[in-house]
């Protein structure tokens, strides 16, 4: 009988964990289900299928995704159409083929008129076919991708960068060595993080390699601190990843110091902001703690009321990622619940991202009531998605926090 009572505690700790499981899918499923418009309903849909998938539901994930395909086909605005149907293409890349759905997103995009908009989601069509094991088709698609002004040129380098990372996990070295020598155009930011990321992946307890160093010497080369400091963080990351903090940490530190120089307040604050949310994907929480106060002052500097505001977004996020709860609510006193980017509400994505990161530090019931409270629909279930995944995998990073 001695035994009895470690068991008991085992079954129990299990059996509460499967609870919070339930609770967080049934909710995230019920939600889903109360979406009305359609561009919101994927945009939560796509968050569920991955959090699906991570938990085994492959099937169910997929399904996800062909009800959300059908859904992206009733909206009606036709940029909005092609960027619904090119996340679902992205997600459905992670489950096996989605080439119907790149088919489908090219002639979508091709009637758009704004040149921008549209190479921005063909590029990621591109990127997509890569993921779906057609990288070679992929880097020739992008090659012939025009380049004739900056932004072009900037959404070009962008896919060329996430086909090299595409063909370093499916194995092809040499094939990422080739895409990334390619990308010569639009921010050279994306030359350096192209390199960090292949060597990343190709990491075997170390990674100091010559793309690695080809990596600092760009990075370092840029004009611009903002850049500077999140092509130096990546790199400060890969080391991390190889479990060398050591030679991590300085990286880290010429990041914080490139990121003070960026042209503007905003751009100063979220550069330090994503600086400590790298080291807490790390486990540094202190580190992150300390500099996170910076970037919040710097924010708060900012004339523009609508970067202001943005950088408390991703502020309020970083101190969750960090580990300060007290700090992440309180400024998320400050953010208003407006429409912002693709977000209905500011405050729900925020509140998304604070639940998100205590989910992160083990704080699962709290997380889930904080997701539970959110106001918009599709910010509800993205949080309670990104919950679940967390659950699965407690040393899941932080995903970019774009709106």
């Amino acid at each position: 009988m001695r035994h009895a009572w470690p068991v008991l505690m085992l079954l129990v700790v299990g059996l509460t964990a499967c609870a919070r499981h339930d609770r967080a899918l049934t909710t995230a499923r019920e939600t889903l289900d109360t979406i009305e418009d359609h561009r919101d309903w994927v945009a939560g849909a796509v968050e569920l299928s991955a959090a699906l998938n991570a938990w085994g539901n492959r099937q169910e994930a997929v399904a996800l995704l062909r009800t959300a395909t059908k859904r992206a086909g009733a909206i009606e605005d036709t940029t909005a159409r092609a960027k619904s149907v090119s996340e679902i293409a992205t997600a459905m890349s992670a489950l096996g083929s989605a080439l119907e759905l790149i088919d489908e997103g090219h002639r979508l995009s091709d009637t758009i008129g704004d040149d921008a908009k549209r190479w921005d989601i063909k590029g990621k069509l591109t990127s997509a076919l890569a993921a779906s094991g057609q990288a070679d088709a992929a880097f020739k698609y992008a090659l012939a991708m025009p380049d004739s002004n900056f932004a072009l040129a900037s959404y070009k380098a962008r896919t060329l960068r996430e086909i090299a990372l595409h063909q370093a996990k499916a194995g092809e070295p040499e094939s990422a060595t080739k895409t990334i020598a390619s990308i010569t155009m639009g921010l050279r930011y994306y030359q350096a993080t192209a390199r960090t990321d292949v060597a990343r992946e190709a990491a075997d307890g170390h990674s100091r390699t010559p793309l690695i160093d080809e990596a600092v010497e760009i990075a370092r080369g840029l004009d611009n601190g903002y850049f500077v400091a999140g092509a130096l963080r990546d790199v400060g990351e890969a080391y991390a990843d190889a479990g060398l903090w050591t030679e991590a940490k300085p990286y880290f530190d010429e990041a914080i110091t490139a990121a003070r120089t960026a042209p503007s307040h905003q751009e100063q604050a979220r550069a330090l902001s994503r600086v400590a949310t790298g080291m807490a994907d790390f486990g540094r929480y202190e580190l992150a703690v300390r500099l996170i106060p910076e970037a919040l002052a710097i924010a708060e500097k900012e004339e523009k009321e609508s970067l202001r505001i943005w950088s408390f977004y991703e502020i309020a996020g970083s101190f969750a990622f960090a580990g300060d709860f007290n700090a992440a609510l309180a400024l998320l006193d400050r953010i208003p619940a407006i429409a912002f980017g693709s977000s209905q509400s500011l405050k729900s994505a925020a509140l998304r991202d604070i639940a998100w990161g205590m989910a992160r530090h083990g704080r699962i019931d709290e997380a889930v009531e904080r997701a539970s409270a959110i106001e918009t629909r599709r910010e509800k279930v993205q949080a309670l998605s990104r919950i679940l995944r967390v659950m699965k995998d407690p040393n899941m990073a932080a995903l970019s926090r774009y709106l």
